[in-house]
């Protein structure tokens, strides 16, 4: 909660260069901080879910489209699976890369001698988890379903709001969480910056600077994944980016006048 002049919407510019804004945060804002933090995800959720919902429409026109096309119809009785090909059947990405091999026969019965990361046997689903292990989906014996191309296409239509707002929430809440933690965690340098420049700020006044100080990190690691998407800042880059800010926001607390640069925040 915040009582003063500055919001937190100022924090998304302000962070970045404004002592009076940290002061103003340290002395001026209530509580912990971690309501800012949760402003803060709810619209970099917003971005994060647009974003991959840009991807998946992507992936739906390439890579899904070319997977269905080869797609096979397959019907679960009493849990064994069958299919409408000559097995074993194999499925490939647009590249030609390995995507899945359907084989009820029993030729196939490990990930290694189909030499695919998906396996399809007669009653489970065989996945590669990373280089040294798998995981194994049994079917349930009293699965009963046919699935083809028109109920995968009718369902990803059907359902695909849903999951992204299912996703957006999932998104907001791992991530707050994680951020809650990892500001207790820097305010714990924040209080040996206090010690060393004798700021006799309170702890919750520290949190708060954590909160605000966490925010260029942030946004510029947000930043790397909308326009490169492999990119991201390490956690060493990351962190040595945090204590930076919060060592600047708790040295700009040294003098209490809460001078405010006007004109830029007109523009806000």
């Amino acid at each position: 909660m915040t009582t003063s002049g500055y919001g937190y919407r100022h924090a998304l510019l302000y962070s970045f260069f404004s002592k009076s804004f940290y002061r103003d945060v340290a002395y001026q804002w209530r509580g912990t901080g971690f309501s800012y933090l949760l402003v803060l995800m709810l619209l970099l959720g917003v971005a994060m879910v647009y974003v991959a919902d840009q991807r998946l429409t992507l992936f739906q026109r390439h890579q899904l489209t070319h997977l269905l096309e080869q797609m096979p119809t397959v019907i679960i009785r009493s849990g064994q699976v069958s299919i409408d090909r000559v097995e074993p059947y194999y499925l490939n990405t647009v590249s030609g890369d390995p995507f899945l091999v359907v084989d009820t026969t029993g030729q196939y019965q490990t990930l290694e001698s189909s030499r695919y990361p998906m396996l399809l046997t007669r009653n489970e689903l065989i996945m590669k988890k990373d280089l040294n292990s798998e995981q194994h989906y049994s079917i349930p014996e009293d699965a009963n379903i046919i699935i083809d191309r028109a109920m995968v296409e009718t369902t990803l239509a059907n359902y695909s709001v849903s999951i992204l707002c299912i996703a957006y929430f999932v998104i907001v809440l791992s991530i707050f969480f994680y951020r809650i933690m990892q500001t207790l965690l820097y305010s714990l340098p924040g209080l040996v910056f206090n010690k060393l420049f004798s700021t006799q700020l309170s702890y919750l006044a520290i949190l708060r600077l954590v909160a605000v100080a966490l925010t260029p990190a942030v946004l510029i690691d947000a930043l790397c994944y909308f326009l490169f998407e492999h990119y991201r800042l390490g956690i060493g880059l990351y962190g040595l980016l945090a204590l930076l800010y919060l060592s600047y926001g708790v040295y700009a607390c040294r003098h209490q006048n809460h001078n405010t640069e006007g004109i830029i925040k007109k523009v806000l």
